[in-house]
């Protein structure tokens, strides 16, 4: 993941390696929070919810073993979005190689996950 910083052209100024490759298995969604600047993003190959800081640690929010998502639980994230203090995350449910997801589901799309203060902005 890539840092970009704009010049008041909006051009780029500089780039710079914000999250190294590997430390993450996937991204797929990504939610920004701008209260915080928290990135909350999918990853859709571990069925896991990452939360990037704005200084670039990497953190799991969420995650979990292969599932059908009937009991709630991630079924391939694709998509969080962040509304108040829950991630409503949408599941994909499309198995490719390598991932946790190994198999076509009963169809159980939404998973909302209560996400703790620490990730969230002071009120």
């Amino acid at each position: 993941m890539f840092k970009l910083t704009l010049g008041s052209d909006g051009k780029v100024q500089s780039k710079e390696v914000f999250v190294e490759y590997g430390t993450m298995p996937s991204c797929d969604g990504v939610f920004i929070d701008t209260s915080t600047d928290n990135l909350f993003i999918a990853d859709s190959e571990a069925n896991a919810i990452r939360v990037v800081s704005p200084d670039g640690q990497v953190s799991t929010l969420a995650e979990n073993g292969d599932t059908d998502g009937a009991d709630g639980k991630m079924d391939q994230p694709c998509e969080p979005l962040l509304v108040g203090n829950k991630l409503f995350v949408a599941n994909y449910d499309q198995p490719n190689g390598g991932f946790v997801n190994s198999g076509y589901d009963t169809v159980h799309t939404m998973t909302i996950i209560q996400v703790p203060a620490k990730y969230l902005a002071k009120q």
